[in-house]
């Protein structure tokens, strides 16, 4: 498991931090997998404490992304991931 720390600009930052958004559209360029985690940091910092989720399903491939990218879910860390 790796631990990525991704910068994250407004409005997307806050869209993740109230729920709205549970997803993330990246550059595949650290080789994201399913059970690593992502740490979002807010950019530039406005104060804001960075937000700390898990990868769950994966979209590599797929029409509609261009090549490079995946498109990855953002899943609450439980209690057993950390244990």
């Amino acid at each position: 498991m790796k631990i990525h720390k991704l910068k994250t600009v407004e409005p997307f930052f806050s869209q993740v931090n109230s729920g709205e958004k549970r997803f993330e559209v990246r550059k595949n360029d650290r080789n994201f997998q399913t059970g690593d985690w992502v740490t979002l940091i807010p950019y530039p910092d406005n104060g804001q404490l960075p937000l700390i989720f898990e990868i769950g399903i994966i979209l590599r491939h797929f029409e509609g992304l261009a090549d490079g990218y995946v498109c990855f879910q953002l899943e609450e860390i439980t209690q057993e991931a950390t244990d």
